[in-house]
């Protein structure tokens, strides 16, 4: 049975993740954030308690079919995962994150799916629920990965858990090396007087990404104001950054 107040769930969650050293502070934050840990473990538990293993022989199509929609690079996703992927990097400006789960694995199913997808995941003890954007970020501490999962939207998937190597596909990140010096100070003065236009047009014209801006100033902001203050882009003048350009 679910636990009912606060401190019963604080006790759960202690219980459920002993290397916590987590004190007894139930802010609302926190105590969502026991929350989603407990459902977690109690879904999984729920699950293994449940799984049946399949047998080798009988879902050797199915591994054969995950396998051959299996992804090994960036460039092999479909356009609108690498749009979404992108969008969920674009969020941790710096950070190398990586796409995971069955958008890797071959096993991902969507509403438009066809029968043998469907009857690949029930072969393999899947889940019939379609497919959210699994990612992970090995370099977070735990609590960046808390804070990351508060603020994500439905579907975007932050794995805290260990993700093996060979399923971690590393979405591209901007590489402002491709700006040109002579634009650095530019690329300033435009942030500074928060000219988000022009600084999609800069990005857009060096590819510092392989996505493409017109309307969205957000990534623009956060990853121009990430290269500013460590030094990937340089001021050839004595300033600062404008803090009315923060997000």
């Amino acid at each position: 049975m679910s636990p009912q107040g606060p401190y019963d769930l604080y006790s759960v969650f202690m219980l459920t993740h002993p290397n916590s050293t987590e004190s007894y502070i139930p802010t609302p934050s926190n105590v969502a954030r026991w929350k989603y840990h407990v459902d977690l473990h109690e879904a999984r538990q729920m699950y293994m308690d449940n799984f049946k293993p399949y047998e080798t022989e009988h879902a050797q199509w199915a591994i054969t079919l995950m396998d051959s929609r299996r992804i090994d690079s960036f460039d092999q996703f479909p356009p609108n995962t690498k749009r979404i992927y992108i969008d969920i990097a674009n969020r941790f400006p710096g950070v190398q994150v990586y796409a995971c789960g069955s958008r890797v694995k071959g096993d991902w199913i969507v509403p438009d799916c066809g029968d043998d997808i469907k009857e690949m995941r029930k072969a393999l003890n899947k889940a019939e629920k379609q497919s959210d954007y699994d990612f992970v970020i090995p370099s977070f501490t735990t609590e960046e990965r808390y804070e990351a999962l508060r603020l994500l939207p439905y579907g975007y998937d932050l794995l805290i858990f260990g993700v093996p190597d060979d399923e971690m596909i590393p979405i591209p990140m901007w590489d402002f090396d491709k700006l040109p010096d002579d634009q650095h100070q530019i690329a300033i003065d435009h942030f500074n007087a928060q000219n988000w236009g022009a600084l999609m047009a800069m990005h857009n014209l060096y590819q510092l990404s392989p996505a493409q801006f017109c309307c969205q100033d957000a990534p623009v902001i956060k990853w121009f104001k990430w290269a500013i203050e460590t030094g990937k882009i340089k001021s050839h003048v004595k300033g600062e950054v404008s803090e009315h350009a923060t997000v």
